[in-house]
């Protein structure tokens, strides 16, 4: 497409082409529907109850960029109660890291705790207890290791599939 600038009574047309626009790169990976997609995300948040918030809005974003928004509530909500329960019961930074493999979101959170959590029966007045029970009732799995630095407690989440040609699989850059 062109366009026409008139200077001193002359009408001259001026070509804009591909090769003088500066090319774009995104921030973030595309979704393709082939393969396997392997991607990580790492934040690292301080003790505090402000990092819950922060949390939720890092997994949702991510969820987002990785084109999986159907997931995103149930991420929050699940990493929300580790990271509650890191804030609670360790000191130091936490950790939370989110993997995808093929059709399985894997969220971890790491705190500088050794202590492992258990599944606790909450009486019907009391006001916490309830997290690690809700998270074994929505996640396909869950489970919490002893690392070097403290401990690691993590949740697999299945991946919906998408209508179309397929489940959104690998990460391609643009």
């Amino acid at each position: 497409m062109g366009s026409a600038v008139q200077r001193g009574g002359l009408l001259r047309r001026h070509r804009r082409t591909a090769a003088r626009r500066p090319q774009r790169r995104p921030l973030r990976p595309r979704l393709r529907r082939a393969g396997v997609m392997n991607a990580t995300a790492t934040w690292t948040l301080p003790p505090r109850p402000a990092s819950v918030p922060r949390a939720r809005h890092a997994v949702r974003a991510q969820l987002l960029a990785w084109g999986l928004p159907h997931s995103s509530e149930t991420a929050e909500l699940l990493v929300s109660e580790l990271v509650t329960n890191a804030v609670r019961h360790a000191r130091g930074p936490i950790r939370l890291r989110l993997s995808l493999t093929g059709a399985l979101l894997r969220c971890e959170v790491e705190d500088a705790s050794p202590d492992l959590p258990h599944l606790r029966t909450a009486r019907h007045d009391d006001e916490s207890s309830r997290g690690l029970q809700l998270v074994e009732a929505i996640a396909s799995g869950w489970g919490s290791t002893r690392t070097g630095r403290g401990k690691r407690v993590w949740f697999d989440l299945p991946l919906p599939q998408q209508s179309g040609d397929g489940p959104l699989l690998e990460a391609q850059a643009c």
